[in-house]
């Protein structure tokens, strides 16, 4: 092993920061909150802008209910969407318009 003469500043330090088993889950920790936090826009399951597709036709109905739905689409020209709109404002808008057809 070489002496400490011999090493830069940051060898050193990058050494013992990884021999510290605490602070290795640590960096793991706040690197995997950085992930989510950066990539929540494109990983959340509602692909909808800022997670906000409401219908109001069945809005007070209970957890588990079920329904049909008819997707009519909307007029009009719609503006590309890429990776970075994802990403900033939330989702890209829909093309489509959800409405409740049959009650299960």
């Amino acid at each position: 092993m070489p002496s400490t003469t011999d090493q830069s500043l940051s060898a050193i330090a990058r050494r013992r920061l990884f021999r510290d088993r605490n602070a290795v889950v640590g960096l793991v920790v706040i690197g995997t909150a950085l992930l989510v936090a950066l990539l929540g826009g494109v990983i959340r399951p509602d692909p909808s802008p800022w997670a906000n597709r409401q219908v109001l036709g069945i809005r007070d109905q209970g957890p588990g209910f079920e329904v049909t739905m008819l997707k009519v689409p909307k007029q009009g020209l719609r503006a590309p969407c890429n990776f970075i709109d994802e990403l900033l404002f939330g989702g890209c808008p829909l093309n489509w318009e959800p409405i409740p057809v049959a009650w299960h």
